[in-house]
């Protein structure tokens, strides 16, 4: 009598678990488990197209800098102005 009434405690309590208990919380873990694995999956895709769209725009300004650079030194130049 005294182990039924430990066993139906620990129930209670939730130490125990029973089988059924067991399976849906491990379905529940193991659905977790996959959908963040598929949320990480989709936030690296995410920051590589990031990184790849950053490193675009950074070589494009690097171009647009040069460009300007290679003008303003053009138009500063005593052959621009006409001196000779």
């Amino acid at each position: 009598m005294g182990i039924l009434l430990i066993v139906m405690m620990m129930l209670a309590r939730g130490v125990l678990v029973t089988g059924t208990a067991h399976k849906e919380a491990v379905a529940d873990r193991d659905y977790q488990i996959s959908y963040l694995r598929g949320a990480l999956t989709t936030e690296q895709q995410i920051t590589a197209t990031q990184a790849s769209t950053i490193s675009e725009q950074k070589v494009s300004g690097e171009l647009t800098t040069h460009i300007l650079e290679a003008i303003r030194a053009n138009q500063e130049s005593p052959r621009a102005a006409g001196v000779t």
